[in-house]
């Protein structure tokens, strides 16, 4: 609720921000009231090379989900998908 309401009331527009490298989306470095292990997930597992293999998965998952889609779908929009 903290991120919403820091999207919706401007402060994220002050954010810093980085790109997730394997969704591509911009996740900010920090807000007020949200725990740093929110806005970056890795920093709760203890290790992290797991969970970069899980976070991957995920994205593969994604994809695959996604090949049903595909030939109804923009091409700039199948190129916004996960980079696995």
């Amino acid at each position: 609720r903290a991120l919403l309401n820091a999207a919706l009331g401007g402060e994220l527009l002050k954010a810093e921000f980085y790109t997730d490298p394997i969704f591509g989306f911009q996740v900010p470095k920090s807000c007020a009231s949200v725990p740093p292990e929110v806005l970056n997930p890795a920093s709760s597992w203890a290790n992290k090379d797991e969970y970069m293999t899980r976070y991957k998965q995920l994205a593969y998952r994604f994809k695959e989900n996604f090949k049903k889609f595909e030939d109804q779908t923009p091409d700039e929009v199948k190129q916004a998908g996960p980079k696995v």
